[in-house]
């Protein structure tokens, strides 16, 4: 599977995040899976993109047990996979969730890249600029 950020125009690879939903694979780099989680149909992929998922079954939310999008976090250090439905996945890219789902996520997560200290306060869970 392609490491470079699907987006037409993008030639940016490695730290990327590939996002499974069951029907298709994408592969983004950080700018561009922001604007999967604002706008998606704003995205335009490069010609035979995005790839068919192979996925055979799908995990429930983290957050709150619906449908998960599965979401591979491609680090220098580690990857980390997430299970989490549409809105909570948007919610993570875009830094905006709630200080109950950050502690729910930190809880199982632990200290990983999108729940970073940079992100949000890990006391309060409260998130220090969203992107909106």
């Amino acid at each position: 599977m392609t490491k470079t950020c699907m987006e037409k125009d993008c030639q940016f690879g490695g730290l990327v995040q590939e996002i499974n939903d069951g029907q298709t694979v994408k592969v983004l780099c950080g700018v561009h899976s922001i604007m999967y989680a604002l706008n998606e149909s704003k995205l335009t992929y490069k010609k035979g993109y995005p790839l068919k998922s192979e996925l055979k079954e799908q995990a429930d939310c983290s957050c709150c047990n619906n449908l998960a999008i599965n979401m591979i976090e491609h680090l220098p250090t580690e990857n980390t996979q997430w299970t989490l439905c549409e809105t909570h996945l948007k919610k993570l890219l875009t830094h905006s969730l709630s200080p109950k789902e950050f502690h729910q996520l930190y809880n199982q997560y632990g200290d990983v890249y999108l729940l970073h200290d940079d992100f949000y306060d890990p006391e309060t869970g409260i998130a220090f600029q969203q992107i909106e």
